[in-house]
């Protein structure tokens, strides 16, 4: 054979080899990932036994776990993101299991544990739980103001749309801050604002919350409701309670008022509300336009009502 042949054949060996090899270490690590996967919580997605349990309301499953030593307050690192490091407890909590909820707690869980975005066990009640699971670890002496690494607190979470009004006077009438603010400015009349919940706001303006506080994007809790179907009579509410007449003309970054969002929304009620308790009709938005030209945009039979309120009120 030629010199050149056998290095022909050499290099085919060589090529065979590192495919085979190939071969043989993809395949080692396909079985070393299904490896991880299988045991658990340090894995890349699966989760334990007593989360499942926990998380199913399983309590003879639980009870059998815990009773063979697995830790009540073990966490879930590997899994996938918006579960890492949560415990068994929040598990059963996300997924109202109050069996599970009760049994964890009994046997020592960790009401003020953390999972890896901040989030406490209340915090997970108030938002995905129940009022009576916020009741629960209120009465074992929870941080209440504990906050996620996006500056979420439980109230803020039970103001939300998610939340039970039941929740939010819970949480107040045990001290709850109403003044703090997520990362995106927003505090828990903010968020119950959107959500348009009588109930929770009414609470959060008996637990004293700023009307006139604004988010990041400039706006304050009155505009948020101006924006949207809330009543009326629930407007006219937050502007007594604001005590500063101010508020009701307060713009938003864009330069938007309160006025011009109602004006906006064709809600004529609204409109009476916020101009007899001072709203100015003249401020323009960063593109010029005057309340009375956002009610004329709409060009519609409940925008021609607002626009003729709003020229009666110019004089």
């Amino acid at each position: 054979m030629s010199s050149s042949s056998q290095k022909n054949v050499s290099l085919v060996v060589i090529v065979l080899s590192l495919l085979v090899a190939g071969g043989l270490l993809f395949a080692a690590i396909r079985e070393l990932s299904a490896e991880i996967e299988r045991d658990g919580p340090t894995g890349s997605g699966e989760i334990s036994e007593l989360h499942e349990a926990s998380a199913q309301g399983d309590v003879a499953r639980m009870r059998s776990e815990l009773d063979a030593g697995v830790a009540v307050d073990a966490t879930t690192e590997g899994a996938e993101t918006w579960m890492r490091g949560m415990t068994p407890l929040m598990l059963a909590i996300f997924h109202k299991q109050p069996d599970s909820v009760s049994l964890l707690l009994e046997r020592g869980a960790d009401p003020d544990a953390t999972a890896s975005d901040g989030r406490t066990p209340l915090i997970y009640a108030a938002g995905w739980g129940s009022a009576d699971t916020v009741r629960e670890l209120l009465e074992r002496d929870v941080t209440i103001d504990a906050r996620a690494r996006d500056g979420w607190t439980a109230l803020m979470m039970a103001s939300g749309s998610r939340g039970d009004p039941e929740s939010v006077e819970l949480l107040i009438a045990k001290g709850a801050n109403t003044s703090f603010r997520n990362k995106w400015g927003q505090t828990a009349l903010h968020l119950s604002a959107v959500s348009r919940d009588e109930r929770k706001i009414r609470a959060l303006l008996a637990g004293g919350a700023d009307v006139s506080v604004r988010d990041n994007e400039g706006a304050t809790p009155l505009s948020i409701l101006a924006a949207n179907d809330a009543d009326a009579e629930l407007l006219a509410e937050l502007i007594e309670a604001a005590g500063d007449p101010r508020v009701v003309n307060a713009a938003d970054n864009d330069g938007i008022t309160p006025l011009m969002r109602a004006a906006d929304r064709g809600d004529a009620d609204k409109v009476l509300v916020l101009l007899n308790a001072g709203a100015d009709t003249e401020p323009a938005d960063v593109d010029g336009r005057t309340a009375l030209e956002w009610a004329e945009t709409r060009d519609d039979e409940l925008g021609r009502r607002v626009a003729e309120i709003l020229r009666d009120a110019r004089g």
